[in-house]
C-alpha cells in the first residue's frame, strides 16, 4: 500500500524535511558524544588512575566535562526539536485529512459512518504523528550509536567485539518474527477502536431515540461486545510486545555475561588492560539500550503501521466532487434539466431509474412521492453532494460534470428539515450565509424570515449562543434561523426540504411571502 502511495507520503512529509535533518544530526551527535563519553573513563583509568599518573589530568577534565555540557545541551535540543516536529506532523496532517474531506461526496460518510472518520482524524493520526517524530528518530539514534559502539570495540578489540556482533543476528530474526505478528493484531485493535468510537457518536446523538425505544440494554450490550473483542486483541498485542522486548534485553544480557567472562580471562592473559575490561563492560551494557528501544520502536511501529494505512486510505479515497478544468464562472439563470438519470447508492436498490425532469428559471417546482422515492436524492443531486450513477445534469445548458462544486454550492439556498446550527452566537450563524454581511443586512434577513420577533426578545438578542448543533433553540426557532441564513445568502435556486414542517401556519405564510 505505501508503494503504491509514494508520491502522496512524500508531499506530505516533505514540509517537515529541514526539521528531520535537524533533528536526526542532534541524534547522530548525542550518539557520538554517549559512546565518547566511556571512552574518557577507559582514558582516566589507564592513563592516570592505575599509573598514578596527573600529568595532563586538567586537560583531560576540561575535554571530558565539554563532551558531557555538549551532551546535555544536544538532548535538551532534540528534545525541544522533536517535540515540535510531532505537533506539527499531526496538525499537518489532520489539517490535510480535514481539506480533504470537504471535498468527498457524502457517499464517502455514508459508508464510513462518522466514527471511523473521527477515528482516523484523531486517533490515527495521533499514533502515526508520534511514532514519526518520536520512534523515526530514535531509530536514528539507535543505529547510530549501535554502529559507533561496535567500529569502536572492534578497533580496541576484535576478539571481544566478535561476542557482541553474534547478538545482532539473533535480534534481528527475533524481531522479523514479532513485528508481524503484533502488526496483524494492531490492525485489528485500530478498526475495532472505529466501530467502538462509532458507537459512541451514536449513543450521545441518539441517546432520546434510545431511550424512548428503551434500546439501552441492546446498546450497551453491542458496546460491552465490541469493546471486550477489543479488549481481548489489545492484550494479546500487549503481551506479544512484553515478550518481545524482554526477549530481546534477555539476548543482550547473555552477550554482556559472556564479555564478563572472556574479559576477565583476557585481564589475567594481559590481552586487555583493566580500563579497556571495563570499557568492554559498559559498552556491552550500553549496546543492547539501543537494541531495546529500536525494539520498543518496531513494536510501536506495527501498530503506527495500521493506523498509517487507516489515514492514507482516508486521504486517497476516490469520493472527490472535484473538477480539474470547471468552467469559468457565469450569472446562475436557474434551467436545471435531468436527463437520463440512474442512481443507486448500492448494488441492491435502485433510486433513480431512467429519470428526466426539466425545470426553468422562476418555476417553483414541488417534489411529491412515498418515502424512498427519491425526493431527497433529486436534491442531493442539484446541491452536488452526489453525483449520478449514469446520465447528465445541465444547469443552464452547462454539464454539471464541468462546474465546479464550490461554484454550484455558492449559488444555492438549502434549508433542511432538521437544520443544523453551529455553536456560537445567532448572529454568527445567521451570517455563515454570507460572512461579509453586515449586521444590518443580518437583520434584514432575519426580519424577512420572520426570525426578528423572537430573537430580540431574547436576553441577548442576536448575541444569544445557540449551543450545540442549536440545541437551546426549538425545532421552529432553528429552522426561522436557518431560512434567514439561505435569505442572506441571496442564492440563485432555493431549496426547501420541510423547512416549515416546526412552524405555525401563519408563520409559514409569511415566510413563503417573504421567500416570493
Amino acid at each position: 500500500m505505501f508503494k503504491a502511495h509514494k508520491q502522496l507520503i512524500i508531499q506530505l512529509f516533505k514540509p517537515f524535511t529541514k526539521d528531520f535533518i535537524i533533528v536526526s544530526v542532534l541524534l547522530i551527535m548525542i550518539a557520538l558524544l554517549e559512546a565518547a563519553i566511556p571512552y574518557g573513563t577507559t582514558v582516566a583509568i589507564d592513563q592516570f588512575i592505575t599509573p598514578k599518573n596527573t600529568d595532563g589530568l586538567l586537560t583531560f577534565g576540561i575535554i571530558y566535562g565539554t563532551a558531557i555540557v555538549l551532551f546535555a545541551t544536544f538532548v535538551v535540543l532534540f528534545i525541544i526539536r522533536a517535540g515540535k516536529l510531532e505537533s506539527s506532523i499531526a496538525y499537518s496532517l489532520r489539517k490535510e485529512a480535514f481539506d480533504r474531506m470537504q471535498d468527498y461526496k457524502f457517499e464517502y460518510f455514508d459508508l464510513d459512518g462518522v466514527g471511523k472518520i473521527l477515528s482516523k482524524i484523531t486517533s490515527d493520526v495521533g499514533k502515526l504523528s508520534q511514532i514519526i517524530s518520536w520512534g523515526i528518530v530514535d531509530l536514528v539514534w539507535g543505529f547510530t550509536f549501535m554502529s559507533v559502539v561496535l567500529v569502536g570495540m572492534f578497533i580496541i578489540n576484535w576478539q571481544l567485539a566478535i561476542f557482541v556482533a553474534i547478538t545482532v543476528p539473533v535480534l534481528a530474526l527475533i524481531s522479523f518474527y514479532f513485528q508481524k505478528k503484533i502488526f496483524f493484531t494492531q490492525k485489528e485493535v485500530r478498526a475495532l477502536n472505529s466501530e467502538v468510537i462509532r458507537l459512541i457518536n451514536e449513543g450521545i446523538t441518539g441517546a432520546i431515540t434510545s431511550k424512548t425505544l428503551v434500546t439501552e440494554y441492546k446498546n450497551t450490550e453491542e458496546f460491552k461486545d465490541y469493546t471486550s473483542r477489543m479488549k481481548v486483541k489489545s492484550i494479546r498485542s500487549a503481551t506479544l510486545s512484553s515478550i518481545y522486548t524482554p526477549l530481546a534485553l534477555n539476548v543482550g544480557s547473555i552477550g554482556v555475561a559472556v564479555i564478563i567472562t572472556a574479559g576477565g580471562m583476557f585481564r589475567e592473559s594481559g590481552i586487555v588492560t583493566l580500563g579497556t575490561l571495563i570499557l568492554f563492560i559498559t559498552y556491552a551494557t550500553m549496546f543492547f539500550e539501543p537494541v531495546i528501544q529500536v525494539a520498543r520502536v518496531i513494536s510501536e511501529a506495527q501498530a503506527a503501521k495500521a493506523a498509517a494505512e487507516r489515514v492514507i486510505k482516508h486521504l486517497t479515497e476516490d469520493h472527490s466532487l472535484h473538477v480539474e478544468n470547471p468552467v469559468p464562472s457565469f450569472k446562475i439563470e436557474g434551467n436545471i434539466e435531468f436527463r437520463d438519470i440512474n442512481i443507486s447508492y448500492d448494488e441492491r436498490e435502485v433510486v433513480l431509474d431512467h429519470f428526466n425532469l426539466t425545470v426553468k428559471a422562476g418555476e417553483k417546482i414541488a417534489l411529491v412521492g412515498e418515502t424512498g422515492s427519491g425526493k431527497s436524492t433529486i436534491v442531493n443531486l442539484i446541491c452536488k453532494f452526489y453525483a449520478p450513477t449514469t446520465g447528465k445534469i445541465f444547469l443552464d445548458g452547462v454539464d454539471y460534470d464541468d462546474i465546479d462544486r464550490e461554484f454550484v454550492q455558492s449559488n444555492l439556498g438549502y434549508v433542511l428539515q432538521t437544520p443544523l446550527l453551529f455553536s456560537g452566537t445567532i448572529l454568527e450563524n445567521i451570517r455563515y450565509g454570507r460572512l461579509e454581511a453586515t449586521d444590518a443586512e443580518v437583520k434584514q434577513a432575519a426580519t424577512l424570515a420572520q426570525s426578528d420577533d423572537f430573537i430580540t426578545k431574547l436576553e441577548l438578542g442576536y448575541e444569544t449562543t445557540v449551543g450545540e448543533g442549536g440545541s437551546r433553540l426549538s425545532s421552529g426557532e432553528k429552522q426561522l434561523i436557518s431560512i434567514a441564513r439561505a435569505i442572506l445568502a441571496d442564492p440563485r435556486i432555493f431549496i426547501l426540504d420541510e423547512a416549515t414542517s416546526s412552524i405555525d401556519v401563519n408563520t409559514e405564510i409569511r415566510i413563503q411571502k417573504a421567500i416570493e
